[in-house]
């Protein structure tokens, strides 16, 4: 009887430390997210812990979208929060992404509630997100009134402020914003461009953290409640 107790606790330590890491694996050094990216915001807390769950002390930070895979691609950082999976081809570096994606979106053009075509006022995106980048070559280049910026919170002021009326986004993207800051005139989905998927991205050296990784989504679903969060166009709540 003895035996069979000191057995089944055995088992049931296993069972508890079998997500931890071993000497043999090396955790990633750094992780980054991109810079201004409000679901990326809510989403670094939750990878945080999940890594800390693991028994990674791993270091992470926020940069620009295009600097994050430059900085993959030279070996200074070891992966990335998310990516939509088009940012792929820009990936020199040898990597392993989640089975699962962390988060889907809902990808669109969103405008003011004043208007209601895209094509006849200014439309404002973020270079350095590749989806953005990628769209607006190759779906909005004949819109001569397209406004690039740099940074998240320098469009989203030139959207108060009424010098674009509207702008590249998803919808959880834009709930979140509307929870935290409130719009002066709430967005509308003007345009639904498609349904994305963002995955979890290390390098390929890494790939048994990342199995280890994806044992501990699959088992405790640590990003549901931000997935829930994903709106119907018509329920995001007016400030005016």
């Amino acid at each position: 009887m003895v035996c069979m107790i000191r057995r089944t606790l055995w088992i049931a330590l296993i069972g508890v430390f079998s997500l931890g890491i071993t000497s043999t694996e090396a955790c990633p050094k750094k992780i980054v997210a991109v810079m201004g990216d409000d679901i990326a915001r809510h989403a670094l807390p939750i990878l945080i812990n999940i890594y800390d769950s693991i028994g990674c002390s791993t270091e992470f930070d926020f940069l620009p979208g295009r600097r994050g895979i430059l900085e993959f691609n030279q070996g200074r950082i070891d992966g990335e929060l998310y990516r939509n999976p088009i940012a792929e081809q820009f990936y020199s570096r040898a990597f392993t992404r989640s089975s699962k994606p962390f988060v889907t979106v809902e990808q669109g053009i969103f405008l003011n509630p004043k208007y209601n075509d895209y094509t006849s006022v200014p439309i404002g995106y973020i270079s350095g997100i590749k989806w953005h980048d990628l769209f607006v070559l190759n779906t909005l280049a004949n819109t001569k009134r397209l406004v690039r910026f740099n940074q998240k919170s320098k469009l989203m002021d030139a959207y108060e402020q009424g010098r674009i009326k509207g702008f590249l986004s998803s919808t959880l993207s834009v709930k979140l914003y509307n929870d935290e800051v409130g719009f002066k005139h709430a967005p509308q989905l003007s345009l639904a461009i498609g349904t994305v998927n963002l995955y979890h991205y290390l390098a390929k050296e890494h790939a048994t953290i990342m199995e280890k990784i994806d044992q501990y989504v699959s088992s405790h679903k640590p990003f549901t409640q931000l997935n829930s969060k994903v709106y119907a166009k018509d329920r995001i709540p007016s400030t005016n």
